[in-house]
């Protein structure tokens, strides 16, 4: 999630060496879009879990249910960047991924690759 795209540049076919750059900045119908420091600076924005033990755009996922509400016109906890008690997300000290029954070998190597 930033602002801007990259391309992939080869230095030569003799070297293993790729120079990715920016080369394109999103933005908005307003031209809005420098969200360098996460959407929670530049947009109202909800607190929400990431709740892994849902597919995503399952209704009760936590953030999905959070988004879902706030659309509907229900008050949230804001999150405010750079306020005390501020914390970018991250994994969590235990984290549950949706595993196969019979997982190949990426997804053995790789919890959560589908």
């Amino acid at each position: 999630g930033k602002p801007v795209g990259q391309s992939a540049f080869d230095l030569s076919n003799q070297c293993d060496l790729r120079l990715r750059l920016v080369t394109l900045r999103s933005t908005n119908a307003d031209e809005e879009g420098d969200y360098y420091n996460g959407l929670a600076s530049a947009m109202p924005s909800c607190r929400a879990v990431d709740d892994r033990t849902r597919p995503m755009g399952d209704p009760l996922e936590a953030s999905t249910d959070k988004a879902l509400n706030w659309l509907a016109g229900a008050a949230c906890d804001p999150i405010v960047a750079g306020a005390p008690g501020f914390q970018k997300p991250g994994l969590a000290a235990e984290s549950v991924y949706l595993a196969p029954e019979r997982p190949t070998p990426l997804q053995q190597y790789l919890p959560g690759a589908f």
